[in-house]
């Protein structure tokens, strides 16, 4: 007997739901097994020393290349990133150290955030902290269990210790991470409408922002306010976040160039709280500092978050080297318009500029 047309139709559409949903069952099922995989290359990490600081390579400078070619390409600049790397304790770490425990006591709503539902990816982000630190560099964090079953990490330079198991004496599990470690923490994670937002964040070294303004922000609404971002790498970053895996951790370096008050302190300095707008002109190169970020894109295994990492360093104008200076002159002269005023050019270029020439003449005399 044939059908009607309104059988046909239906034959048609529940054939089509059951391919959907053959579909949807098999990816589930593939995401499962690969979820299984990077959790079963991260507990066999574990096993696997990781050398002594002493032992180690020199931690690679947060510096990049300046570009020389005259010419501005906006690109993501991304290269492979060494996980015995990851993350890195320097001689400032003391002194850092006490203004990010001083920022968490006083100051703790705007540079330490979580929402809802990045709670286990916040204690992944523990556990690796905990793990790294105290496997790189053992004499400066020990390991050890209470009686009472407490899991508890001590810092030698501080004297602190920190429980870094449940209830972790009514500190947040990101919060631990960020006072153990010089790095600060992102955490994104992809939702239904496959878009990164950030969920959770440990940002105490912000210029110009607070993470309690931009908490639960997509990546393009972060990077919303940056020259060509959309245009030039926007899809290209929201394609990276989802690819990444934990087996593939990428790296990129970025620089901001900073104008500073006789006034202030390391603190003031690092954590830049506010606005930008209506700081005052240097009166001096010495007044200027480089701004250097060594920044780590990473797949966490278990929760399936991205962790997004940032060393911060600092160096004075007045301390870069003749050659460093000329090559930093070509690249801040090739600025659009845009992106000059956005790195804001029109604030400190004039100073800093006119020293870069003339110690590129000093040398070639």
């Amino acid at each position: 007997m044939l059908e009607t047309p309104a059988q046909v139709m239906n034959i048609f559409c529940s054939g089509l739901a059951w391919i959907f949903s053959v579909t949807l069952l098999t990816v589930g099922i593939i995401y499962h097994l690969r979820r299984q995989h990077w959790q079963h290359e991260a507990e066999a990490d574990r096993t696997q020393p990781i050398q002594a600081p002493s032992q180690r390579a020199s931690a690679a400078s947060t510096k990049r290349a300046f570009e020389t070619s005259g010419k501005y390409h906006m690109t993501m600049g991304l290269r492979r990133s060494d996980l015995e790397r990851w993350l890195e304790i320097d001689d400032q770490y003391l002194i850092e150290h006490n203004i990010r425990s001083t920022l968490l006591d006083h100051h703790k709503s705007r540079v330490l955030q979580s929402l809802p539902g990045s709670e286990a990816a916040c204690m992944e982000v523990l556990d690796l902290v905990v793990d790294f630190l105290t496997r790189a560099y053992p004499a400066q964090f020990k390991h050890r269990s209470s009686s009472a079953g407490s899991d508890l990490v001590e810092v030698a330079a501080s004297g602190e210790v920190f429980r870094v198991n449940a209830p972790f004496d009514g500190l947040d599990p990101l919060e631990i991470a960020a006072r153990l470690a010089m790095e600060d923490f992102n955490v994104l994670i992809k939702g239904k409408d496959n878009v990164h937002t950030l969920e959770a964040s440990a940002t105490l070294f912000p210029v110009g922002w607070s993470v309690s303004d931009r908490i639960g922000w997509s990546l393009a609404r972060l990077h919303c306010t940056v020259p060509l971002w959309q245009e030039k790498v926007g899809q290209a970053v929201e394609r990276f976040f989802s690819r990444i895996t934990p087996a593939s951790p990428m790296e990129r370096s970025n620089y901001f160039v900073q104008v500073t008050e006789p006034h202030q302190t390391l603190q003031d300095i690092l954590c830049q709280l506010e606005s930008l707008e209506g700081n005052p002109k240097p009166h001096r190169p010495d007044d200027i500092v480089f701004r250097w970020e060594r920044q780590i894109f990473r797949r966490l295994p278990k929760s399936g978050a991205v962790l997004f990492s940032v060393k911060t360093g600092l160096t004075k104008l007045c301390e870069m080297n003749s050659s460093e200076l000329k090559d930093f002159a070509i690249e801040a002269r090739s600025w659009p318009e845009g992106v000059a005023n956005y790195k804001r050019r029109n604030l400190w270029g004039e100073c800093a500029l006119k020293y870069c020439d003339s110690m590129a003449g000093v040398e070639s005399e």
